[in-house]
């Protein structure tokens, strides 16, 4: 059965009217700040996770499977170098952990109070034209924060989260998700629900919910900013079935 919590997510905010320019390379589109220094990745940008910064390292993945490998690179942003809405929203996080995990509801919350700031994410707002483009924030052994962003027609696998709590909001752009079902005695999955999701929108999957998330919306951008605990490791991948999902 599908939660119910995934069918009526928390809403705030009205949908941005704006299109951001976009470009073949990887670009930095809305915030003003200058945008740090592209670093080639040698694995396709839908597998890799980037640390913005010079100095800081890439950490290929396999094909196809964004969030699978065994090695991560800890760290990303110490709290010190954080704006300081996500330093709180950090600090939250890291005050909230129970054996070794950040509760669901927890990180939901913690989205929810964060203010609509987008400056404070411009050294994160980084895209790619291969593929969508996940850029680490923070990395403990409780959680990771990474900002995705999703040019038109970009989209994830069908997955869920292996191990890990998700909680993701809305900055920018309108989220296409859909959500699976197992089907019985089935290695495949069948399409159950359609729904779109304006800036401001939270929305929470426990490890073993199954969706995909995409950037329909033509001319338009789109930037979600996820929380995952424990940290993604690996990942599930789904073949679907030709049913068409309800909206």
């Amino acid at each position: 059965m599908t939660d119910r919590r995934l069918l009526y997510p928390i809403t705030h905010g009205t949908p941005s009217m704006a299109e951001p320019s976009r470009s073949a390379a990887a670009t930095s589109v809305r915030p003003t700040a200058r945008a740090p220094e592209h670093i080639p990745m040698s694995a396709p940008v839908s597998s890799g996770i980037v640390i913005p910064e010079r100095s800081r390292a890439i950490v290929p993945r396999p094909e196809h499977a964004p969030g699978t490998g065994s090695e991560v690179t800890p760290g990303g942003y110490p709290l010190w170098e954080l704006p300081a809405p996500l330093r709180r929203l950090c600090e939250s996080l890291d005050a909230s952990a129970e054996n070794d995990a950040v509760p669901l509801e927890v990180m939901r919350a913690a989205l929810d109070a964060l203010e609509d700031n987008l400056q404070m994410l411009a050294p994160w707002w980084i895209f790619d034209a291969c593929s969508y483009r996940r850029n680490l924030i923070r990395r403990t052994p409780t959680y990771e924060a990474l900002l995705l962003c999703w040019q038109h027609g970009q989209k994830s696998p069908i997955h869920d989260h292996r191990g890990s709590g998700c909680a993701f909001r809305v900055v920018e752009g309108v989220v296409t998700e859909t959500i699976y079902e197992s089907e019985k005695n089935s290695s495949l999955v069948s399409a159950a629900t359609m729904r779109w999701l304006p800036p401001g929108t939270i929305c929470a999957s426990r490890e073993w919910d199954i969706h995909e998330v995409a950037n329909t919306q033509p001319k338009a951008d789109l930037v979600t900013l996820h929380v995952y605990s424990p940290p993604l490791r690996d990942v599930n991948q789904y073949c679907c079935t030709e049913q068409t999902p309800a909206s």
